[in-house]
């Protein structure tokens, strides 16, 4: 009898000591990996990266009703503006992508009452610049996975980053009447540098 008292105890002990370290484990990696969508909210905190929202059109990384143009065009487009500050003391590294917000495209309707076709990344072209630098050469959103830029942001620094989109004036016609809703989506992690 009491042989199975133990054995019992001892399965529950185990079990119990399971679960915290599966919560431990998933709560470091909360904290080290998060990923935002942003929805009419101007600031953002995320695990030391706060981030603000400076472009006063929520819609400016969404095309719709857009026709193709030239990359020279597409440079002169207003961009989306924001900042990225670490907040904490150590180094952060970060991934921003540009992805469809499947939210919004599911919720469009067309007069007629058909549901809105996503437009392709590949259809896609984008531009990013970093503070005061000039913009990047366009490169074609689908190509790059949707991933815009990434690096590494020191501690207390402050990133202000214009990005710009548009339709690829090499698209066909296949893409007309197409749309694209986009959110940032920014990953940070601790910046690991295996040199040191």
């Amino acid at each position: 009898m009491k042989n199975k008292k133990e054995t019992i105890l001892l399965v529950i002990s185990v079990i119990l000591l399971m679960i915290l370290i599966i919560f431990l484990v998933g709560r470091s990696f909360g904290f080290f990996q998060y990923i935002k969508k942003g929805e009419n909210i101007n600031l953002i905190t995320i695990s030391g990266i706060e981030t603000k929202i400076l472009s006063t059109d929520d819609n400016v990384l969404n095309l719709e009703n857009v026709y193709p143009i030239s990359d020279s065009d597409g440079l002169s487009l207003t961009p989306f503006v924001f900042s990225m500050t670490n907040t904490s003391s150590r180094n952060l590294s970060y991934t921003m992508k540009i992805e469809m917000d499947t939210d919004k495209l599911n919720n469009c309707t067309l007069e007629d009452g058909s549901s809105c076709q996503a437009l392709s990344t590949n259809a896609i072209k984008y531009s990013y610049k970093k503070n005061d630098g000039t913009y990047s050469t366009p490169k074609n959103l689908g190509a790059s996975n949707d991933i815009i830029t990434g690096g590494v942001i020191s501690s207390k620094e402050t990133i202000t980053s214009s990005i710009i989109l548009w339709i690829d004036s090499e698209a066909g016609n296949e893409y007309m009447n197409q749309y694209f809703f986009g959110k940032l989506m920014i990953t940070g992690e601790e910046y690991i540098n295996d040199g040191e």
